[in-house]
Order: C-alpha cells, then sequence, then structure tokens
C-alpha cells in the first residue's frame, strides 16, 4: 500500500465513524511519523478539548462573472472563516471545480491534499462543465465521493445589462446568458451508471438540457433514490418529457 492509499484508509475510517477519535488519533501518530508535526498536534488538542471549535480564514478561489462581450468568467481569491472541530473542517457540502477530477489520479490527491472532508461529505456542488465522459467516471467513481448523495450540476444564469450597441441594434433592455454544468451526453451517461444508485438529489438547472437527457433519466435502471430531482428552469423540456418524468418520480419528486 503506497502512501495514498494509507492516507485515504485513515480519512475512509475517519468519516466511517465521525464520532470515535481513535481514527483521528491513529492518523495523528501516522502523520507526526512523517514529518507532519503541526497537523497531528492539532488533531490531537481538538480531540482532547472537542468543545473547542477553531476559527480558519483559508483562502478559496470562486468564479465571478465578467459582463462583457465574451461571456466570460474570471476566477478571483478570497479568504473565507472556516471552523475545525476535532481536527476537521465543519462542512457537509463540498464545492469542487470539474479540472479538479481531470484524472483519477489527480483528483484523489487533490482530494486527500486540499479537502479530506470530501470523505464524509453528503453533498457536491460542481463548477465548471463536465463535458467529457472520463470527467463523470472520475468524480461518480471515485473512492472520494462514495458518501455524497445529493449531486448539484447546475448551471449559472447570469444577467447582462444592456449597453450602447445593443440599444442601436433595438435589442431588449436586458437579457441572460447561460454557463452550463453538464451537457446532455453527460448527462445520458450519468443515467447509465450503477454509480448513479446512491443518487438522492439531483439538480440539473440551467443547462439547456434537452429532452434526450430528460428521457434518459425516465429510462435510467439506476436513478431508483431520488427524492429530488431539478430540472425544470433553463432546459428546454417539450411535449410529453415533462409529464413521462411526473410519471416515473412524482410530481413531490420532480421541479
Amino acid at each position: 500500500m503506497d502512501e495514498l492509499d494509507e492516507r485515504e484508509a485513515f480519512l475512509k475510517a475517519i468519516f466511517a465513524t465521525p464520532e470515535d477519535d481513535l481514527p483521528r488519533l491513529a492518523y495523528a501518530d501516522w502523520l507526526e511519523e512523517r514529518g507532519e508535526v503541526r497537523q497531528a498536534e492539532f488533531i490531537r488538542m481538538q480531540c482532547a478539548e472537542p468543545r473547542i471549535i477553531t476559527q480558519v480564514f483559508e483562502p478559496v478561489v470562486r468564479l465571478y462573472p465578467l459582463i462583457d462581450e465574451e461571456n466570460e468568467f474570471e476566477r478571483r481569491s478570497e479568504c473565507i472563516s472556516v471552523h475545525y472541530t476535532r481536527g476537521f473542517r465543519n462542512v457537509e457540502s463540498i464545492r469542487i471545480y470539474s479540472e479538479n477530477f481531470s484524472s483519477a489520479d489527480s483528483f484523489r490527491k487533490w482530494a486527500i491534499g486540499c479537502y479530506p472532508e470530501i470523505y464524509g461529505a453528503k453533498s457536491i456542488k460542481i463548477g465548471g462543465t463536465i463535458s467529457e465522459f472520463a470527467q463523470l467516471q472520475t468524480l461518480m467513481i471515485s473512492p472520494c465521493t462514495q458518501s455524497i448523495v445529493s449531486f448539484d450540476f447546475s448551471g449559472f444564469r447570469i444577467e447582462q445589462n444592456r449597453n450602447e450597441e445593443s440599444e442601436l441594434e433595438g435589442l431588449p433592455d436586458q437579457g441572460y446568458f447561460d454557463r452550463a454544468a453538464i451537457t446532455t451526453s453527460c448527462v445520458q451517461h450519468l443515467a447509465s451508471m450503477r454509480e448513479a444508485r446512491r443518487i438522492e438529489v439531483l439538480d440539473l438547472r440551467n443547462n439547456e438540457l434537452d429532452n434526450d437527457a430528460a428521457r434518459a433519466i425516465v429510462a435510467s435502471k439506476h436513478l431508483i433514490r431520488l427524492k429530488s430531482l431539478l430540472i425544470f428552469e433553463g432546459n428546454r423540456l417539450r411535449g410529453r418529457t415533462w409529464q413521462q418524468l411526473l410519471d416515473r418520480y412524482g410530481e413531490d419528486v420532480v421541479q
């Protein structure tokens, strides 16, 4: 077992029994043996005083819309307040960008090094766009994401104000442009994956998806645990497809 596998085994044990300190303390010993003394001491300190919540300001990168003719996005670095208890962040939902899982190994390394809490998270929000099957495979099959049951693939809908050029052309005062988080073909692939059996919440809003995506969901043998399917807003569903979704999952699930 290499070091990456060992770290992953510790994290799985920690989040499989989140109330038990023993896996955390064993991980602290393992970290100290490898020279990561400060992190080991931090875990031990918080386990010894479980009521202590440590506030840390951490840098993050977020996407912001650039309202211009190219409808591009820029990345901005910010600092956010994060709370730690017993050595790990207090999170249930993780936000990651699609480039983080360009390959299986890079995704595992990112998760273990930057966001180990993903091993215990229940919800994930995808930034960027999943347009390749390999990206989706990595996300769904990775050992990092096996506890996740809520997948937010909703795209961006950004309001764009009128400029001088649009005034001259007689265009409306304002409009919108969409930044999809997942393509129709990848939704079809997702619906065919056995790993989709664990999905309880699936958010597909604002992706310009067509009837092919909806039909794949209706026909899926694996999307059997859905409690919430958000798909109407910002997609192009026509004809009987919407009714087929309602017939399959019910009005209390499909929105």
